[in-house]
């Protein structure tokens, strides 16, 4: 399939933008990868996972609150429909969501399958995963092929280029269909033809030479000894008109922490205990990884951009943490726990657990601690930074008597500032308040209130229950001009609707 240099909303849709395939025209590199532009009104967001589709069709395709800077050239699925993106932004502890737009209408069975979601983000970019309509009768809703596109910001943000949209090629190996067949007979392809990768083993890790790389790696599935799972890779750089997927074994990972002997993660054909929670963008040493986190075994890193991957570097959590998981659903983001990582580097574990470092789960508890622990790149070793009593806790909660008294949970860092934590609180009305709370001076910061994503549009639709979930931080908005973002006041005033219905039920 030719690639072509997509274009705006208001013009014809272009041949799909498919990385997978030689394009006639390639597109000129930009000298601004990674390079923040300094007249950002909003240096960083909270992204919430669940995009948001919106309706299509008819002359009014987006809607001209998110028509902005933000808003994407026109890229095409594996089944050539159109589709364009923005960016509803709000400054945290609000959360921004992604948009797909549809300029030809959104397919009604669409509202039965899962809603699109946002993977990962590092710099100027953002991962996320929809499923794709098909035209063919009789077919489950759950049988639709996925797409995988990433998002980035414009390249000239000042002249009114628009953001870049890559449809990243399908990964067949190890799915129903040979890759080569797939042109001629299976066109198009159905989910279960794809290779299953789980979005939450997937990352993202942007190059300052304006290339990017994605990777899912399956820890434990049926390995041989001294492997540590299945890697599957994709590199894309500017001056690369042909991207593919590569799969391979990546070795088991060595401690680097200054513990003897392998880590303890039940590899090599037998049970795996080890389930990623997150994976984290990070540089050290002048080299760029990926790190898989799990939140009660350790960290991995893997220098995904080497041609053969050496074995990851592996880091245990602090001592004090206790290892058992607490008991959610498989898959199910755990509330207690999160590493995050500020633009200046400096990657930091929170907990909320009891005396004994186990995690705590009951939104009844009242008494707990938030601890915050920072990683010392040259040792690996973790280093407690301080901890938070809950009456401590509790004191500047108590400050906005709209806050419900339960159990913080989903805590998130700030990327400019690693003592700014937000956290989310559910109150008995299921409104999920985030408040932002400051770890050393423990004083209660910015308040607002989550978003559905049917609250999204004026006419409603159909509910998406929201039970909870940790948030992605993102630097996009820091590479576009403070004038191309036009979505703050949209943002205002979804905010203080909701205030206003919360503020009704509560008196």
């Amino acid at each position: 399939m030719k690639r072509e240099r997509a274009s705006r909303i208001p013009t014809s849709h272009p041949a799909p933008c498919d990385m997978g395939k030689k394009s006639r025209r390639r597109r000129v590199p930009s000298s601004r990868h990674h390079r923040p532009f300094v007249g950002s009104c909003v240096p960083w967001v909270m992204l919430d996972r669940i995009a948001h589709r919106t309706k299509g069709g008819g002359d009014r395709v987006v809607r001209d609150e998110v028509a902005d800077g933000t808003l994407s050239e026109i890229s095409s699925t594996c089944t050539g429909k159109p589709i364009v993106v923005s960016l509803r932004v709000a400054e945290p502890p609000e959360v921004s969501r992604l948009y797909l737009h549809w300029p030809d209408g959104l397919r009604p069975e669409m509202r039965d399958v899962n809603r699109p979601t946002v993977i990962a983000a590092h710099g100027d970019s953002i991962l996320f995963e929809t499923y794709v309509p098909l035209d063919a009768c009789g077919l489950s809703t759950t049988s639709y092929p996925i797409d995988y596109f990433v998002y980035t910001a414009p390249s000239r943000p000042k002249i009114g280029s628009p953001s870049l949209l890559w449809r990243l090629p399908t990964c067949f190996e190890n799915g129903r269909v040979d890759a080569a067949m797939t042109d001629h007979y299976c066109k198009p392809y159905l989910s279960r033809d794809q290779r299953a990768m789980w979005r939450g083993n997937i990352g993202l890790l942007c190059r300052g030479d304006g290339g990017f790389t994605v990777a899912n790696l399956a820890v434990g599935v049926q390995q041989p000894c001294l492997c540590l799972g299945e890697f599957s890779v994709l590199h894309h750089t500017p001056a690369e008109t042909e991207m593919k997927w590569e799969v391979k074994q990546l070795p088991a990972p060595v401690p680097c922490d200054g513990h003897d002997g392998p880590p303890n993660l039940l590899i090599g054909g037998r049970p795996c205990s080890w389930e990623t929670d997150i994976v984290i963008p990070f540089e050290f040493d002048g080299r760029h990884f990926l790190c898989w986190v799990d939140l009660y075994l350790g960290l991995m890193f893997v220098d995904v951009t080497a041609k053969h991957p050496p074995p990851p570097r592996y880091a245990r959590l602090p001592v004090e943490l206790d290892q058992r998981r607490l008991y959610i659903d498989a898959g199910a983001p755990d509330p207690a726990r999160r590493v995050c990582v500020t633009d200046a580097c400096i990657m930091q574990l929170i907990s909320i657990n009891n005396d004994a470092g186990r995690s705590v789960l009951d939104r009844s508890c009242s008494a707990f601690s938030i601890s915050t622990w920072t990683l010392e790149l040259e040792t690996m070793q973790w280093h407690k930074v301080v901890t938070i009593r809950s009456d401590k806790f509790w004191a500047a909660i108590d400050t906005d008597k709209r806050l419900p008294r339960l159990l913080p949970e989903f805590p998130t860092m700030s990327m400019v500032d690693p003592d700014d934590v937000c956290f989310t609180l559910e109150d008995r009305y299921h409104n999920f308040w985030l408040v932002n709370v400051g770890t050393k001076n423990k004083v209660l910061g910015a308040v607002a209130l989550y978003i559905n994503e049917e609250e999204e549009e004026e006419e409603g639709c159909t509910a998406g229950v929201f039970y909870g979930n940790s948030f992605i931080t993102s630097q996009f908005t820091r590479y576009m001009d403070k004038d191309a973002i036009k979505s703050l006041e949209m943002s205002k005033k979804l905010q203080r609707a909701k205030q206003g219905r919360v503020m009704e039920k509560m008196d």
